[in-house]
């Protein structure tokens, strides 16, 4: 009997041509699941699961009975019970290295969003409004090379948008405790607290993972030590920002305004109080979607599986036992 390789994803994936390629010669068969249903009827065949969004708890790891690994089809592997997994001898993987170039783009397009107002002047001009000083929810739009930016974390991510903003503000700093001085001098950029990097920046860009320690650090306390002038963007995980101390934030004009391609719950329920403030821009998680990007991590991850199949060590194993 062939060994299953299950892929299982809420977004639509229309071919498996790819995956079925890399794992050409293994003695495997390559199956797409959609729901939580189909897969569940499965799970005592499957020897590698190729995971995208759903979420991998304790009782569902436990039934992965012949389950050799599963591999996060991106980033971060918060939706893994990572735990379980190691307690049931499954490795764990995820693709590190991609979409740097694609969320940097994305973080870019979003400072450029709320410092020159672009969604509110498109808003109003379809509106019948034509005026400079037409949006007023927020402050007037300023000079990039009169700004300060500041990178919370400074992995590859932020450091692919050092390099884009190197010419468009006039410094960058960052806070990574993990960087040394010297590496964040080779990108242009000072290391620094982060309580001075939110005191200091007319603009925050976050990129750092979600973990115990990161949880809501973006809390009253480093909001209200921003300029009110001051401006945060994510892209990098929801529960990084205390969302009620945000509100507060924004709806009482503490900061200028905010950008989010990730919420803590996503979608956003639909009595968010975020999705009322005219202060801020939420987009839905797209930062790291290109079509060479979707491309680059389903082969990413297909090599991963095919590299535990044939029993080699995997690249990217994140739980060990």
């Amino acid at each position: 009997m062939k060994s299953l390789i299950a892929i299982f994803s809420y977004m639509k994936q229309d071919e498996i041509d790819i995956e079925k390629e890399i794992l050409k010669g293994t003695d495997t068969v390559v199956e797409f699941f959609n729901s939580e249903e189909e897969i569940e009827k499965r799970f005592k065949e499957i020897s590698v699961l190729i995971l995208a969004n759903p979420e991998i708890k304790r009782d569902t790891i436990n039934r992965l009975s012949n389950c050799k690994a599963i591999i996060r089809r991106g980033v971060g592997a918060d939706n893994i019970d990572i735990k379980s997994a190691t307690e049931n001898k499954i490795i764990v993987c995820n693709v590190p290295d991609y979409c740097s170039s694609e969320v940097s783009d994305l973080a870019l397009g979003l400072i450029l969003s709320l410092v020159k107002r672009i969604p509110n002047y498109i808003s109003d001009v379809k509106n019948g409004i034509w005026h400079i000083d037409s949006p007023k929810v927020l402050p007037l739009s300023r000079g990039l090379q009169n700004m300060t930016l500041g990178l919370a974390g400074f992995g590859g991510i932020s450091r692919a948008l050092a390099k884009k903003t190197k010419s468009l503000f006039r410094n960058i700093i960052s806070s990574d405790p993990y960087v040394s001085s010297d590496i964040a001098k080779e990108y242009g950029v000072e290391l620094v607290s982060m309580d001075k990097l939110f005191k200091l920046s007319d603009v925050i860009s976050l990129h750092m993972p979600n973990t115990k320690e990161t949880y809501h650090f973006v809390n009253d306390e480093l909001l209200s030590s921003m300029k009110e002038s001051a401006y945060l963007v994510n892209t990098a995980r929801g529960q990084l920002i205390d969302e009620i101390a945000l509100y507060k934030a924004l709806k009482n004009r503490k900061i200028a305004g905010a950008a989010l391609d990730v919420t803590e719950i996503e979608p956003p329920e639909v009595d968010n109080q975020l999705l009322e403030l005219d202060n801020l821009f939420i987009t839905p998680h797209i930062g790291f979607y290109s079509l060479d990007s979707f491309k680059e991590l389903r082969i990413k991850a297909a090599e991963e599986a095919r590299r535990i199949i044939m029993s080699e060590k995997p690249l990217h194993q994140i739980n060990h036992f």
